[in-house]
């Protein structure tokens, strides 16, 4: 039998109940991922000494992966979280790179010893008034990347798999903008250009080369 990790119990009418899960998995922008396996990467740096991650749902850009690390001894006060970050982008998929990373004294633990990841505190961040697409082309876009995403707004700044697109994601975006703008896009056109901004811009492109040269007719010439 194929094991899922889901815990499940029978009601009294002997239907399943979903519980929880077994594992730390989660799910993430459509992707599935072990909350393990990102705090180990976060621990895998030389600046921290503890890591943890969970799922937050209080996040200014909705829910999204919250890493909280314990700065190792004699590490340079300078140490911050963004750096800690951008570390970890060269450690794992987009989709599995945390929102933010806080730093703290110490983990909070339980009776046992354990993380308590319920008591890990509240990021403190100020949300910025949020980026809006700069023209009718780039809104038509980020429309498109929402519809194949998930539902959040979109900045131009905004990395396409950073927000959780796949190889699967690119292929429903170049068939929806072959719909909307009439261009056929290669593949390689969102790998190379992965922000809304850019992918925008390679859009313009194309439908611009594809745009027939205005024509002179009923323009009577100059003398």
């Amino acid at each position: 039998m194929y094991r899922t990790g889901d815990l499940v119990r029978y009601d009294a009418q002997g239907r399943l109940e979903f519980v929880g899960r077994r594992d730390r998995q989660v799910k993430v922008r459509g992707h599935r991922v072990e909350l393990g396996e990102v705090e180990a990467a976060l621990a895998s740096l030389p600046e921290v000494a503890g890591a943890a991650v969970v799922l937050r749902d209080d996040l200014p850009a909705g829910p999204g992966l919250a890493a909280y690390a314990v700065p190792a001894v004699g590490v340079s006060p300078a140490v911050e979280g963004p750096a800690l970050r951008e570390r970890l982008r060269a450690l794992l998929p987009g989709h599995m790179v945390p929102a933010v990373v806080v730093l703290l004294d110490a983990l909070p633990v339980g009776p046992h010893g354990k993380v308590d990841h319920g008591a890990l505190p509240r990021p403190q961040l100020t949300a910025a008034a949020p980026e809006t697409p700069e023209c009718p082309l780039e809104r038509d876009v980020a429309r498109i990347w929402t519809r194949v995403l998930g539902g959040r707004h979109i900045a131009p700044a905004d990395n396409f798999f950073d927000l959780g697109g796949d190889s699967l994601a690119v292929g429903r975006v170049l068939n929806r903008c072959r719909e909307r703008f009439g261009v056929r896009l290669r593949t390689r056109a969102l790998f190379e250009n992965p922000t809304l901004h850019g992918f925008a811009a390679a859009v313009r492109h194309e439908t611009e080369r594809l745009s027939p040269p205005p024509s002179n007719e009923g323009i009577p010439p100059r003398d």
